[in-house]
């Protein structure tokens, strides 16, 4: 599929009917951890434990425990953050954008790290008019960024003007 189309906004019916559909699935419980009991405890637990793998570079081992993280509890922004910023240091930018856009869409907020990261894995994924998007969302945000991030932003905008000029 095309990186450019793959990651525009996402289609919040289809996600909103994948969910109600996943729900009914689960017997009512929102999340498979719910339905079968995981607490929300354990649940942290694994998400220190894969954070600790990134951490020490461990990234495979990392990016599993926070697949793990998506399944039981889909419903957190943070486990997708994780996922996506552990594929994005692995390199595998397109699947990165993706996780990183689903994390975004469940914030009600826009995530500076979030969008930040989004927008740079969609430059690396060949995908500037979606990068674009992704820094228009920053910004309308009215984020006020940290010195590193708007390091980072001018980064990702300079990246992409290359990739405009054709550099």
């Amino acid at each position: 599929m095309d990186p450019q189309t793959q990651y525009g906004p996402p289609d919040r019916t289809g996600i909103a009917a994948a969910f109600e559909a996943l729900a009914e699935l689960l017997g009512g419980h929102g999340t498979l951890a719910e339905a079968r009991g995981i607490s929300r405890q354990a649940l942290d637990s694994m998400y220190g434990a894969a954070r600790e793998l990134y951490v020490a570079g461990r990234l495979a081992e990392a990016q599993r425990g926070f697949e793990l993280l998506c399944l039981y509890d889909h419903l957190t922004a943070r486990h997708w953050h994780a996922l996506g910023a552990c594929r994005q240091a692995s390199g595998d930018y397109d699947v990165a954008a993706a996780a990183l856009a689903f994390a975004a869409a469940e914030t009600a907020e826009p995530d500076p790290e979030t969008q930040l990261k989004l927008a740079e894995c969609l430059v690396a994924a060949g995908a500037p008019d979606a990068a674009e998007g992704a820094l228009a969302e920053l910004a309308s945000a009215g984020a006020d960024l940290a010195a590193s991030l708007r390091g980072r932003v001018r980064t990702v905008q300079e990246q992409l003007g290359q990739t405009r000029a054709g550099t």
